[in-house]
């Protein structure tokens, strides 16, 4: 089985990269959760906000603050944990990534008959098909980050059992 591990983190030991990438999930973590909570917020309770988003960045703060604290200790689980919890949020991401794509790709095929009717029309829908490609690029650039944080934790937990005596999940191979 293959395996890409890595040595280190930009420059740093693994474990302070995966304590770096729990901290900066928490902090994008907890930024995301209170854009959901502030229309609550904000209308004095009147807004019906998507729960499911909150529950996820709620759940998403915990599991990055396990990182940290499995990092912080040189603990195996914690990390493990992790990096599940990442490995999910990652294949929903590619998901929705997916149907935003074949969403921008239905608005440029209407986009070319609108624009032919009217002006407006066009040039709503033009913009609106920017929108939807600035955000496949946000969302591009979020999994590829993803993917990365991933690899460091998993690198840094496979460390952690090899140093514990444990036998390392895959052959050792440096990236």
């Amino acid at each position: 089985m293959c395996c890409c591990r890595l040595q280190s983190c930009c420059c740093y030991p693994l474990r302070e990269g995966s304590i770096a990438i729990g901290i900066i999930d928490v902090i994008l973590s907890a930024l995301a959760l209170g854009l959901n909570v502030w229309p609550i917020v904000a209308s004095g309770g009147v807004a019906r906000p998507l729960y499911t988003f909150i529950a996820v960045y709620a759940i998403s703060i915990g599991f990055s603050i396990l990182l940290i604290r499995g990092a912080v200790q040189n603990k195996a689980g914690p990390c493990l944990a992790w990096i599940i919890w990442s490995s999910i949020c990652l294949v929903l991401n590619i998901g929705l990534l997916g149907l935003l794509c074949s969403v921008a790709y239905s608005a440029s095929l209407f986009s070319g008959t609108a624009s032919q009717s009217t002006f407006l029309g066009g040039f709503l829908t033009d913009a609106i098909a920017i929108g939807i490609y600035v955000v496949i690029a946000i969302v591009a650039v979020f999994i590829f980050i993803l993917i990365y944080g991933i690899m460091v934790v998993n690198s840094f937990r496979q460390e952690v059992n090899e140093s514990g005596g444990n036998p390392g999940s895959y052959p050792m191979q440096s990236v």
